[in-house]
């Protein structure tokens, strides 16, 4: 049967111009940039170093906010007064980080900087191989520039994920002594960098995050700090319920006391200068701070990005924070009502002193004098698919639709399409579907695609080295790994597999970018469903054939508009308000508070001389403040109360565990293993829901393989089944950990061997059905955090279960009727997910 109906309904999206300001950057004769509005607009902001603000930067996809990223270094250039020392992009994924890095090389080689040998500024690096100095200059890269002075102004790159400190560690430590560990490392980078060159740091979230709690250590000690971090939480927040301001003295005279005698590690698992290193190795982050892709922060991430957000505006030096979202806004659900995310972070920022700005770009459908084009016209393609086997709705119906990409390829026009055009980028959502598009594209055109995605080793014979140039690229078919803004110009064909809105805001985006009056060309499969709701209002008729703007601020439909009409939102935003994220920041949080508190502890000493208010001693003052925002805008009735309740009943974890979900992001990952023809073991750690949605897995001596013969990929999910003879023994173990934050090890016990983990597509085979009891011992699986969610008789749970299963680490627990042979009929009654 042909799944793509020839329903297709196309309509086009204006191009999309950019205005442009007066202001123009010349450090290179014959060569100039032209300030786009909002980045002078940006530019203004920083002439004033003294003015503390927050700036929420609002600009379509492609419209240019790279170059603000070296804005403080254009603020120092044109007021030849140098104000600031370098700046910091905060990115949601290491692939958006290296290609950011790689962009604002070029481009300040482009204004007229010259590169420098890092053996020429790194004096110990004198005499590594060419080869060491071509791995280094993945991660560090420095140019100079010339001022109207012979002396030279330095700028340094810094690219810090942890595969970029691990290769960085590997050469260093064979050239300079004390080079064994991350820390050492970013010390080095710190030193050789402060008041030698300006610095530009492209970093993920958790690094200045570690770093500024005071977790930047081994996983076991970082718990075992942590814990006794919760231990002075759960004190802290019972004060807070009270009110009592003698209990609230009293419990700092200890900290006090503690702090003086000495007994740093035995009361807290640390020490003052562990503190004072890591504080110290914060300033490497204490620059002004660019938060990028603001709309694609979502559930648990999101309240991360709330945690580090605090931070950064408690460190007071930095003057400057700037949060870009190519959405006007970030709407969440609280209680029924769907509330601006930038509400909380603007209110929050108010109260801790910082001036709260918008800057919005100026756009336009129509080409002119002092506008730049960003977006060629679009045709955007909508085509139906009629999905295979059950009927699903949802983010899950939007999922299953990319396996029936290799068929719309070669049923539709995009053969011709890609002639006539000859570059394309197709982004789906797995890995499976992007290694089977791989295969059919080659089968259809012979030219193999470039194919990028997250998992890299278990998989290397079918996938391109990381470092191939996308840019050159002429079919590059990838999941979201290169959906995070990587700037590729050309790409004027798509296919765009997407779940919820903003993931497809962010991959149509990679399409169409540039200047150019011709036409670029997106297809949108959608479900079959989606389209017959749609077209009973005659939505998709009154669109067929239009040319509508990208984004407008009038009542008239736009392109923006349209993709929140077609594409479920994101349901794992209610996550926000849920207790396991509120106490994800207000751990964070505590643990930078508490830090500080024992760092500082002279300055908290004359407080204490001189006051008893609660509100009057530092840092204590401003955590106050975010638990009380936080507890207004989520709308929950005594936040302490609750917290301090949910610390002491909600919370089973092991030191490993509990650092799991202290962490910024999920770190659900397992190790699997695949043995290759000649017998070689290739390894690779992925999170755990990722390989079982991918890869056709087994279980065996206490380690997950990949199962030999056959394709490598796999369509299917992850499921835990229990039979319906063992409801019972399941039903209530559920309901008592509901809402809990467990370990791995502790669930798969509490449910004995009544429950199976095993992949949807092959758990009618008994070999392939995996008892949570013999999981539990596995090294990689045991100490992971678990939020358990009890869906039995709830449909808005199983719902947002078969929403975030399809989206996120998560895996439905199922009763299931039937024999192994037969059909089987399952229900949802529960899920957990792997924090």
């Amino acid at each position: 049967m042909n799944s793509t109906l020839n329903n297709d309904i196309s309509f086009y999206v204006s191009p999309l111009f950019i205005k442009l300001s007066k202001e123009e950057i010349a450090l290179k004769e014959g060569f100039k940039i032209r300030l786009r509005d909002f980045q002078y607009e940006l530019l203004k902001r920083f002439y004033n170093r003294e003015e503390r603000e927050v700036i929420i930067v609002k600009a379509p996809t492609g419209s240019g906010k790279t170059l603000s990223l070296l804005i403080p270094l254009i603020a120092n250039i044109k007021s030849s007064n140098w104000m600031y020392h370098g700046s910091v992009g905060i990115y949601p994924s290491r692939e958006l980080a290296r290609d950011q890095f790689i962009s604002i090389y070029n481009l300040l080689l482009k204004i007229g900087a010259e590169p420098v040998d890092i053996r020429d500024f790194y004096s110990e690096l004198k005499s590594i191989m060419e080869e060491e100095r071509g791995l280094l200059n993945e991660y560090i890269r420095i140019v100079k520039i010339y001022l109207g002075s012979d002396e030279p102004v330095y700028i340094t790159l810094l690219l810090i994920s942890s595969e970029s400190l691990k290769d960085i560690r590997g050469v260093l430590s064979r050239h300079v002594e004390c080079m064994n560990s991350n820390k050492e490392i970013l010390d080095y980078l710190y030193r050789k960098t402060i008041r030698k060159a300006f610095r530009v740091i492209f970093t993920v979230p958790e690094y200045p995050y570690l770093l500024s709690t005071s977790v930047y250590r081994d996983f076991h000690n970082a718990g075992i700090w942590l814990h006794a971090v919760l231990i002075e939480l759960k004190r802290f927040l019972k004060i807070l319920d009270s009110r009592d301001r003698e209990v609230f003295k009293k419990w700092l005279e200890e900290i006090e006391v503690d702090i003086d005698r000495g007994r740093l590690f035995e009361s807290y698992y640390t020490s003052r200068e562990f503190l004072k290193d890591l504080a110290d190795l914060f300033l490497l982050f204490r620059l002004p701070v660019f938060f990028d892709e603001f709309h694609l922060y979502t559930g648990f991430s999101l309240a991360s990005f709330m945690a580090l957000l605090y931070i950064y505006l408690v460190e007071r030096g930095i003057g400057k924070i700037i949060i870009s979202s190519a959405t006007p806004e970030k709407t969440i659900l609280v209680k029924g009502k769907r509330k601006d995310f930038l509400d909380l972070v603007k209110k929050l920022a108010l109260l801790m002193k910082y001036n709260v700005v918008e800057v919005t770009a100026d756009t336009s459908t129509e080409p002119g004098e002092d506008y730049d084009q960003v977006r060629k016209k679009t045709m955007v393609v909508i085509k139906p698919i009629v999905l295979r086997g059950r009927q699903v709705t949802g983010a899950p119906a939007f999922g299953a639709i990319q396996r029936e990409i290799p068929s719309l390829i070669g049923e539709s026009d995009w053969i011709e399409k890609f002639k006539s055009i000859g570059r394309s980028m197709i982004i789906v959502d797995r890995v499976a579907s992007v290694l089977e598009i791989g295969d059919k594209i080659e089968k259809l055109i012979g030219e193999k695609p470039v194919l990028i995605c997250s998992i890299k080793r278990l998989i290397h014979e079918n996938t391109e080295e990381r470092r191939v140039d996308l840019r050159q690229a002429r079919i590059v078919v990838g999941n979201m790994a290169i959906a995070f803004g990587i700037d590729i110009e050309g790409m004027d064909l798509g296919v765009i597999v997407a779940k919820d809105y903003p993931s497809a805001l962010q991959k149509i985006g990679r399409i169409g970018r540039g200047r150019g009056d011709n036409i670029a060309i997106v297809y949108l499969p959608i479900p079959f469903y989606k389209y017959r709701d749609l077209e009973k209002d005659n939505y998709f008729e009154k669109l067929n054939g239009r040319e509508i703007p990208y984004v407008s601020s009038l009542s008239e439909v736009d392109f923006l508009r349209v993709l929140k009409k077609v594409y479920p939102r994101q349901r794992s935003d209610i996550l926000v308000r849920h207790k396991a994220s509120i106490l994800r920041i207000a751990l964070s949080t505590w643990a930078y508070t508490l830090t500080n508190i024992i760092r500082l502890r002279t300055e908290i000493r004359e407080v204490l001389e001189t006051s008893e208010k609660l509100e009057d001693v530092p840092y204590i003052r401003e955590y106050t403040l975010l638990l009380r925002e936080l507890e207004a805008f989520f709308e929950i009735e005594n936040l302490a109360r609750k917290l301090r309740k949910y610390v002491k009943h909600g919370l089973y974890l092991t030191p490993l565990g509990l650092f799991y979900f202290y962490s910024y992001r999920t770190i659900s990952g397992v190790v699997v293993k695949r043995e290759t023809r000649n017998g070689e073991i290739i390894e690779e750690v992925i999170d755990l829901v990722t390989a079982g949605r991918n890869i056709p897995l087994e279980y065996r001596q206490g380690e997950f393989y990949v199962k030999p013969g056959g394709k490598l990929y796999e369509y299917t999910i992850l499921e835990i089944e229990v039979e319906e003879q063992n409801r019972e023994h399941v039903k209530k173990p559920l309901k008592i950990l509901d809402g809990k934050i467990v370990c791995f090890k502790y669930l798969a016990r509490t449910l004995g061997g009544y429950a199976f983990l095993c992949q949807s597509s092959r758990c009618q085979d008994s070999r392939d059905r995996w008892p949570l009891i013999i999981l539990a011992d596995n090294s990689t699986l045991q100490d992971l955090p678990v939020l358990v969610i009890d869906a039995e008789g709830d449909k808005k749970k199983i719902n947002l279960i078969e929403y975030l299963s399809a989206t996120e680490s998560v895996i439905p627990i199922k009763i299931c009727r039937g024999t192994s042979g037969g059909s089987r009929q399952c229900e949802i009654i529960g899920g957990i997910y792997l924090l």
